[in-house]
């Protein structure tokens, strides 16, 4: 079976090879949108930025999600994700706790997490701007604050692969 890509005008040999391509352009995207944050003077900004910037990606494309867990290949495009956007948002996350902006307890296994949870918003109520009220309530609850804040229950005890 030949499924045709209408974005890059290639042909691929089956359904997986289609699938690997659609992953590398999202991983671009992402990858693109972690190394503004980076780039961002503010820590805390460019990572709220970032995270905003890739959860819409993921309201837009609703099928992200199936694209890096759905198939066989779910350990491997984790591991991708690791290599190549993990290196950029670990640092921020240190620079925005070291500015004071982020929380000391938030890991950077949040992150994914994060999306996941904001991406269900669309997937549940089918609103494809909703999302964006509850990642503004996620960011919030992320900043540290003058009042102190009540300590995060442990957070994942591993790294899936």
């Amino acid at each position: 079976m030949t499924c045709p890509s209408t974005a890059t005008g290639r042909t691929f040999a089956n359904k997986e090879e289609l699938v690997d391509a659609v992953f590398e352009d999202m991983i671009d995207r992402v990858e693109a949108c972690a190394r503004e944050a980076v780039a961002d003077p503010d820590p805390w900004h460019g990572l709220a930025v970032s995270l905003e910037k890739v959860c819409e990606l993921q309201a837009h494309d609703r099928g992200l999600r199936e694209v890096m867990l759905g198939t066989g290949k779910a350990a491997q495009r984790r591991a991708l994700v690791d290599l190549r956007i993990k290196p950029l948002v670990d640092p921020l996350i240190d620079r925005a706790k070291e500015q004071g902006a982020l929380r000391a307890d938030v890991e950077p296994l949040d992150l994914p997490k994060i999306q996941l949870m904001v991406g269900a918003v669309t997937d549940q109520t089918g609103e494809p701007d909703l999302w964006r009220r509850y990642l503004r309530m996620l960011l919030d609850g992320m900043r540290t604050r003058p009042d102190g804040t009540e300590p995060l229950p442990p957070g994942p005890l591993f790294q899936p692969l």
